[in-house]
């Protein structure tokens, strides 16, 4: 293949790509996108897991617009599932599916994330109080948490 075919390979490779991101934007699944494109389901899903590695390359708009359509898929499968559980049929898989998406949204929503805490203003705050040097307090502090507090008398 000369580089003149080469390069056209790859240029239709890339407008496949960003095609089916786009549509699985959109709320396309992988079997519509695939028909779409000319490709198997499986491909697809590889360019959408190929264009989600690179999230970060993404603009805060089409983030929050991939959070949101994440978000409402969860919703309906939420739906469907909790249907199941009212009928009381196969009730105990139901129900871990339920709780699975319910996890799944709680990650994507962020409320599962760690709680960032900075104690080095409340520590020279005490230091100054109570007379000490802050930046000593402040070394002595970290240095006590990262020894787990095994540094202490009981």
């Amino acid at each position: 293949m000369n580089p003149k075919e080469r390069k056209g390979k790859q240029l239709r490779l890339a407008e496949r790509k960003a095609r089916a991101y786009s549509l699985s934007l959109a709320g396309w699944n992988y079997r519509e996108i695939s028909r779409d494109i000319g490709v198997s389901p499986q491909q697809v899903g590889k360019y959408i897991r190929g264009a989600l590695a690179n999230v970060e390359d993404l603009s805060a708009a089409q983030t929050a617009e991939l959070r949101q359509i994440q978000f409402d898929r969860i919703q309906a499968l939420f739906k469907k599932v909790w249907a199941k559980v009212a009928t009381g049929k196969d009730m105990l898989s139901a129900v871990q599916t339920a709780i699975r998406l319910l996890e799944r949204e709680a990650k994507l929503m962020g409320l599962d994330a760690p709680t960032k805490v900075d104690i080095t203003a409340k520590v020279r705050a005490m230091a100054i109080e109570e007379g000490f040097d802050p930046d000593d307090a402040v070394d002595v502090a970290f240095k006590e948490i990262r020894a787990g507090g095994s540094s202490g008398s009981s």
